[in-house]
């Protein structure tokens, strides 16, 4: 006769059925989904109305503050976000065409029928403009802006700009058509903007007035600070691929690549601080003179894909004669030399 079977303690028994679980899920290939991230901090913002007993009431009403968003685009966190300016306005002007509206035709329109166009025309684009990058810029300026409001007690801007970021939080789960106020606002003064920064056409009649042109992006509120920052970005970007020798002007000779080669190999230290000490040595009064001969060349023989570049080798061509560190231009050089020795072939 068998004995009598031994009754499992309530934790055996939970263990037990943990591990049946798994036994199946390995054979299904389940695989346990992520918890949702959950933002708590925005939840609270928000509690006056997803506390509410009906649910449906504080949604629709958080809706409603984001689509009433465009005020928020005069707070400093949000003044200098544009989107891409001479793209929107490119990107504006081909949908009015698919639209079949003439530039002419489309000022024509009265004043209303035209600002229905507008909006009609910027939600067809804003697909394309609001970029992954950007919405994650926008939600870090909209934390920002969430602690100063709450810091100084700006109930309703904190609550607008909290609804903002419920949307755009939402829009990074699910695909959705709504877009905020503020987004159609920043879409607005990104095409107004365009037209300001692109290159004057040869044709146009009478010499470029370069100081109107200035004063005009001067009189855009945030757009020159949005241009500081596409410049110290795309500055960052020259340095960096530099320095991983994806840009290569050969500004050094075989023998100075060798040189600082040796030397680096010998220096335990930062190879930034030896590189910038080799730099300081050998960039005698005429081996400057060498260098600024040298970019003439490069900048003579620039290919097309590379003139973007063409202000930044300008700028360090202009600093060569009085160049001193801790400046772009040096950490431009010292990028050029670190990325040439580690590209350098001596056959």
């Amino acid at each position: 006769m068998a004995g009598k079977k031994k009754k499992l303690s309530r934790q055996e028994q939970k263990l037990q059925k943990q591990q049946q679980k798994n036994r199946l899920r390995r054979r299904t290939g389940w695989q346990e989904p992520e918890a949702p991230e959950i933002n708590w901090q925005l939840m609270e913002d928000l509690r006056p109305f997803f506390g509410r007993p009906d649910l449906e009431k504080g949604l629709a009403a958080v809706m409603e503050l984001a689509v009433d968003s465009d005020e928020l685009v005069h707070e400093p966190e949000f003044m200098s976000l544009f989107f891409l300016p001479t793209t929107a306005f490119m990107l504006f002007v081909a949908a009015m065409e698919e639209n079949g509206l003439a530039a002419d035709d489309y000022f024509a329109l009265p004043e209303e029928v035209r600002s229905e166009k507008f909006f009609e025309i910027v939600e067809q684009i804003l697909p394309e403009l609001f970029t992954d990058e950007f919405r994650e810029t926008l939600l870090e300026r909209a934390e920002t802006a969430r602690t100063r409001f709450r810091d100084s007690g700006n109930e309703q801007k904190l609550w607008q700009t909290s609804a903002v970021q419920f949307i755009l939080e939402m829009k990074g789960d699910e695909e959705t058509d709504f877009y905020p106020g503020l987004i159609y606002t920043i879409a607005t003064k990104s095409i107004e903007a365009g037209p300001l920064l692109m290159t004057p056409d040869d044709k146009d009649e009478g010499p470029f007035d370069e100081e109107a042109a200035q004063q005009r992006i001067d009189d855009v509120p945030g757009l020159r600070d949005y241009l500081n920052s596409m410049i110290r970005m795309a500055q960052e970007k020259f340095i960096h691929d530099m320095l991983d020798g994806e840009l290569l002007f050969q500004l050094f000779t075989d023998a100075e690549i060798e040189e600082a080669t040796e030397l680096l190999e010998q220096d335990s230290g930062d190879s930034l601080d030896g590189a910038g000490d080799f730099l300081n040595r050998i960039l005698t009064e005429p081996r400057r003179a060498e260098m600024g001969a040298r970019m003439d060349v490069v900048l003579a023989d620039l290919p097309e894909h590379l003139q973007g570049t063409r202000p930044f080798l300008e700028e360090i061509q202009a600093d060569l004669p009085e160049l001193e560190p801790q400046t772009a231009s040096w950490a431009a050089l010292i990028a050029a030399l670190i990325g040439e020795i580690n590209t350098y072939d001596p056959d």
